[in-house]
């Protein structure tokens, strides 16, 4: 294979791909379209082809191979564009490019190629850098938003390593087309450039190679964050730092991550892009592999040297998928090579280094902490160093959420972070019963997620209404009078009485395809919004749809849990869940075993409660035609009208507490027709209104 066949032969998606930093979406059988075509920076008309491994355009911007690509983005002749390819794939190009060129031009050639490179990707932007640093008068308050925050009146270190990178590295704020008006080819052509003005110059060697445009949010929305410079090659961004190998250096995504990192004493190197994770080890196989050639510049051996001896690499790249498979082949091509690496583990809560560096400082400095010492972050003895009192503090400053029932508070201890799972047979009250809890959680001030997997958002507010009516005001409405508003008056005053509550309860209906992942995107969502951290209730837990395939149910019920249980920890906050139980177990008093069914429910909650009919005692110790009976009382309670059996007495049972009181009975009146959960104080009391 001749070399252009060669060049042409390479995988064109994953170049462009690395080249510009933007990864491509499926258009269809074997084509893949840029959102913004990396030439002219417009529309989505820039496609790639994987069957014939070509590019083409819809609009004026070109086509082709791999070669015609590389002149027509980096404005190079066909003999730079294939030297420069050469060296990208590591294709020796004297040794391939002379199988094909007669042996008395190949000198001529090659020597064509390397003068013509010169006037391309080596292209020295210094000056102009230089020169507008110095007669601008920048605002860097958008710097010191994504770097200070309010770090600069309680930290020197970051102050002093802010200031030094800004005048160090030259930031520029301004219109690109203003900073490169003499060199104008350089600048993207995209209608909105000007709303690029955060310049970050890329230096190496002293010198400016290329440029980093950031899109300032408050003049526009579209098109990329970030962009390179058109003409020059893209580079990372501190890559010198690899000619002083000593200590520690960090990788990064972004160019806000390394920075974050530099602000904190630390050397940081950007990629620009995952897809520039290959080319990173590439380049630091250069310094760390002593490679030998023959007379004819073949490679015949490859020696692995001492060069990063004194160095440990700690990859701190974004906190998605992407991220993290460009973090795995770092860390694999860093082991290959023998050199110590450790990846920098990103708080879930938070999406990359900068971000973790502005909300949670001290989180990030421990974890930079465990890498640079080697710690052992699941040693008791770093805990305790690290994290015991700021737990302390997080349960002594947490303000206990009250369900609004008073023994139900005596016994609990209040709501604390937690998963509580309340298990209950058919027309037992469940949803009314967590509803109710809803409804008094968030009349007192916190927010509610209720996830509604069954009922519609309407038929729970009209249960609502409803118990309103009668707590408010003392009339008898059924929910299904509410919802076909019988009497207009009432609904209306339900509705007005209701409003504060339901400014703080947040109904999400599910439609039989919800799952964990969408319930912890939601519960995420609702916290970076509204700063307030939710008490959230599931209804109910068999109905939450599972992502694993090939599971059996009690294993999926047990992962959803174990879930559930993580969220709760991570996010620290309460987490009710409804579970539905064993129809065998309806008629027995509630235990342990009438969880079994689901799964190892009782293992992973931290509070276990059941609803039970008070007549399941009366079953004890009674002869077979007795039970017989009772069970016969008990299946026409179950089945009656809920219209007309105003009250059916219902058992709160305590199987498992692990911060109040461990076990525990509180006895309830329940009024299915007015959807209110009466708490008893002794067994006799009873609303007389409800005497028929």
């Amino acid at each position: 294979m001749d070399i252009i066949q060669e060049l042409k032969s390479k995988n064109l998606l994953d170049y462009i791909e690395g080249q510009i930093g933007e990864k491509a979406s499926h258009a269809g059988s074997g084509t893949y379209r840029f959102k913004h075509c990396p030439i002219c920076g417009k529309g989505d008309h820039f496609n790639i082809n994987t069957h014939n491994n070509l590019w083409n355009t819809f609009g004026n911007c070109g086509g082709g191979s791999i070669i015609d690509f590389y002149m027509t983005y980096f404005g190079a002749d066909k003999q730079t564009a294939i030297k420069e390819l050469c060296n990208d794939f590591n294709i020796n190009f004297e040794t391939k490019g002379a199988k094909n060129m007669n042996k008395e031009n190949i000198k001529t050639e090659v020597k064509q190629v390397q003068e013509s490179a010169k006037t391309t990707k080596e292209i020295d932007l210094t000056s102009i850098i230089n020169n507008y640093y110095t007669l601008s008068k920048s605002d860097y308050m958008y710097f010191g938003e994504r770097l200070l925050k309010n770090f600069e009146y309680e930290d020197k270190i970051i102050t002093d390593n802010f200031n030094r990178l800004v005048s160090t590295n030259k930031f520029l704020v301004g219109d690109p087309k203003e900073i490169f008006k003499d060199n104008l080819n350089l600048v993207p052509g995209l209608y909105n450039i000007n709303s690029y003005e955060y310049v970050i110059p890329v230096w190496e060697n002293g010198k400016v190679v290329n440029c980093i445009l950031r899109r300032n949010d408050k003049k526009s929305t579209e098109n990329k964050k970030t962009l390179n410079l058109k003409g020059p090659r893209v580079r990372f961004i501190n890559g010198d730092h690899l000619k002083q190998p000593k200590g520690f250096i960090f990788i990064t995504e972004g160019i806000f991550d390394c920075l974050s990192i530099e602000c904190l004493g630390y050397k940081s190197i950007c990629l620009n892009s995952v897809h520039m994770a290959n080319k990173m080890i590439t380049l630091i196989k250069s310094y760390a592999v002593d490679i030998v050639k023959n007379e004819k510049g073949e490679i015949i051996k490859e020696t692995p040297n001492n060069y990063f001896k004194d160095t440990k690499f700690i990859l701190a790249l974004d906190n998605d998928t992407d991220g993290v498979n460009a973090t795995k082949k770092l860390s694999e091509g860093l082991t290959n090579l023998n050199i110590d690496n450790f990846s920098l583990t990103v708080d879930s809560k938070y999406k990359d280094i900068n971000e973790y560096y502005l909300n949670d400082l001290d989180g990030l400095r421990d974890e930079i902490e465990i890498c640079t010492k080697n710690i052992n972050k699941n040693s008791a003895l770093h805990f305790l160093d690290t994290g015991f009192y700021k737990t302390v503090d997080k349960y002594v400053n947490y303000q206990k959420k009250r369900t609004g029932f008073k023994l139900l508070d005596e016994n609990l201890d209040g709501l604390m972070p937690a998963l509580y799972i309340l298990g209950a047979g058919s027309s037992l009250g469940k949803t009314t019963f967590m509803l109710q809890m809803a409804d008094n959680i968030a009349r007192n001030g916190n927010d509610v997620l209720y996830f509604s997997l069954e009922q519609s958002k309407f038929e729970l507010i009209s249960k609502s209404l409803s118990r309103t009516a009668w707590v408010e005001l003392n009339e008898k409405v059924t929910a299904k009078q509410v919802m076909y508003n019988t009497d207009s008056e009432i609904t209306s005053q339900c509705i007005d009485l209701y409003r504060p509550t339901a400014e703080r309860l947040f109904i999400y209906e599910g439609n039989f395809n919800t799952t964990v992942k969408d319930i912890e995107s939601k519960i995420n969502s609702h916290i970076s919004l509204t700063g307030n951290k939710p008490v959230v209730i599931i209804d109910y837990l068999q109905v939450v749809q599972s992502e694993i395939v090939g599971m059996s149910d009690k294993a999926l019920i047990d992962n959803m849990v174990t879930t559930l249980k993580r969220i709760s920890r991570n996010l620290f906050i309460p987490i009710f869940v409804i579970s539905s139980l064993n129809r065998a177990n309806y008629q027995n008093p509630m235990s342990y075993e009438s969880f079994k069914e689901s799964g190892s429910i009782e293992y992973t909650a931290d509070v276990l409660l059941g609803l039970q009919y008070s007549i399941v005692h009366e079953i004890q110790g009674l002869g077979e035609k007795k039970i017989t009976q009772k069970r016969a009382e008990m299946k026409r309670a179950i089945s009656g009208d809920k219209e007309d059996n105003y009250r059916r007495d219902i058992e709160l049972v305590a199987l498992k507490n692990r911060s109040g009181k461990q076990t525990f009975n509180i006895s309830f009146s329940f009024y299915p027709g007015l959807n209110y959960f009466h708490e008893k104080e002794n067994q006799e009391e009873e609303l007389t209104q409800f005497i028929l």
